[in-house]
């Protein structure tokens, strides 16, 4: 039996999906809950980036009944119709079913178009999420929305000392300018030659792959000095400039920082977060620059600005008090 004791909610990590740590790990510490993951490489990360997150690796097959038997509420990434699949034949063989809540891997369209598939609970970061879930024109059948704001930033804040200690050996050089590359898909090897070749001898880059699975390839061999292999997204957004594809939820986190931002394809919201790339990055400052207000206007219906992680604390305990009192059997 896992040391959990009068736990109903928890955090899981079904599979390899390491970008799911930066956002699912400060949610569980800041609600001290235990977070459950299935695979060691993702149990090792936690324990070495989030010391302070109370984890657990549990094998896949024992995982349903695991929870089942440990809590009510499962708090993930995941969206509920796959939660279904992995543990429906425990939940039948026990008449009961998990509660979920949902947490969108931030504003990735493709996470927010699952979401509105069976999800009851869900977890948002601001007004702009939910305008997102009701333009895409399906049937809701949301029973509660609550928002976390900008609870990575401010877990960041608390975090700030101990996160940039364990990412200062990337940065031990000061160049004039870091170009922080943030790749997510298969075109990423050209847009990395493409900066090889064009930012100037002032500039450093950085690659931070952002896809969701350790083991999605990005085809290309990559110096150490440029591997960024830490889960975190804030101590680098604030180290450099930002470049991605194209729509990359990163681009709304780097609003926190005014961090310049340079996409290299076309974004719905570019004329407000960043400019397309141009070689000439003296001239692309000055443009970027001229977004700032409008950088900071959108900023806080991106993300519900709360004061501090004490009150998404009392918010989500008393929501997943609510959703533990749902009716949670299977007939």
């Amino acid at each position: 039996m896992l040391e959990t004791k009068n736990m109903s909610a928890m955090g899981l990590i079904y599979g390899n999906y390491f970008e799911d740590i930066d956002h699912l790990a400060p949610l569980i510490d800041i609600l001290h809950l235990p977070l459950f993951v299935t695979e060691k490489e993702i149990f090792d990360r936690i324990n070495r980036f989030y010391p302070t997150v109370n984890v657990h690796l549990v094998l896949p097959k024992a995982l349903g009944r695991t929870l089942l038997k440990e809590g009510n509420t499962v708090i993930s990434c995941i969206p509920t119709v796959k939660i279904r699949r992995i543990f429906g034949l425990e939940e039948m063989m026990l008449k009961r079913q998990l509660h979920t809540l949902f947490l969108p891997h931030g504003y990735s369209r493709q996470d927010l178009t699952q979401a509105i598939l069976l999800e009851k609970n869900v977890l948002v970061l601001g007004k702009k999420m939910i305008d997102i879930f009701y333009s895409l024109g399906l049937k809701l059948n949301f029973q509660t929305l609550v928002s976390v704001g900008n609870y990575r930033y401010l877990y960041y804040l608390r975090h700030e000392v101990e996160m940039e200690q364990n990412i200062e050996a990337h940065f031990l050089s000061t160049p004039h300018h870091r170009a922080i590359f943030f790749p997510c898909d298969q075109e990423s090897p050209e847009h990395i030659h493409y900066l090889r070749e064009h930012l100037k001898k002032d500039w450093e880059l950085f690659v931070k792959y952002h896809a969701k699975k350790t083991n999605d390839p990005i085809n290309i061999e990559l110096k150490p000095t440029e591997k960024l292999d830490c889960p975190y997204i804030y101590p680098y957004l604030k180290k450099g400039a930002l470049f991605v594809v194209e729509e990359s939820s990163v681009v709304y986190d780097a609003l926190f920082f005014d961090t310049p931002t340079f996409f290299f394809k076309d974004h719905p919201e570019i004329d407000t977060l960043g400019i397309k790339f141009d070689p000439n990055l003296e001239e692309g400052f000055k443009k970027i620059d001229r977004l700032r207000i409008k950088k900071k206007e959108i900023l806080p219906y991106v993300f519900d600005l709360y004061t501090s992680l004490d009150q998404i604390e009392q918010k989500l305990n008393l929501l997943l008090t609510d959703i533990a009192a749902q009716d949670d059997q299977i007939f």
